[in-house]
């Protein structure tokens, strides 16, 4: 199979025994994500901790939170983190679904494997009888931007910072 073509990926709930390698592409994920805002550059060592593993752990066995791998040729190569969110009583919507992270190997990248996370996350939010979805990305980084826009996610609310 040449490079540019699209392997068949795996999308799967991650579990405890993914932890290891959980950490590892987390890890690859926040140093991407500290490069575009140093305000989140993160210490290495807390990566190769076992507080990291307990961290993990403890998002994975949470009820209102989901992280699915992407793997090809069974190694992980991507992931999406999804939360419910719980708003105030005075809202009607009382919950929505959040995508807190979602992350592919750069050289994956551009071959549709982020929408299939974004599909696979948007059917586990209407399982739960979500309907309304939320998402954040770096004002500066437009190409970020304008994924989401084809995505049908639409800009609403901005946050500043000082």
């Amino acid at each position: 199979m040449e490079d540019s073509e699209k392997k068949l990926p795996n999308i799967r709930k991650a579990t405890i025994k993914d932890v290891e390698e959980l950490r590892n592409i987390y890890f690859e994920f926040m140093q991407g994500v500290a490069e575009l805002d140093p305000f989140y550059k993160q210490d290495a060592e807390h990566w190769h901790s076992e507080e990291s593993l307990h961290d993990i752990i403890k998002d994975l066995i949470k009820k209102n939170r989901r992280l699915f791998l992407l793997e090809i040729d069974g190694k992980a190569v991507g992931f999406i983190d999804i939360r419910i969110k719980k708003r105030e009583e005075v809202y009607k919507i009382r919950k929505t679904g959040h995508i807190e992270s979602i992350y592919i190997k750069p050289e994956l990248r551009g071959k549709g494997y982020s929408k299939l996370l974004i599909e696979k996350a948007t059917e586990w939010f209407k399982s739960k009888g979500l309907e309304n979805f939320t998402v954040g990305t770096y004002a500066p980084d437009k190409k970020a931007r304008e994924f989401w826009e084809k995505q049908g996610f639409k800009e609403y609310f901005v946050l500043y910072h000082k």
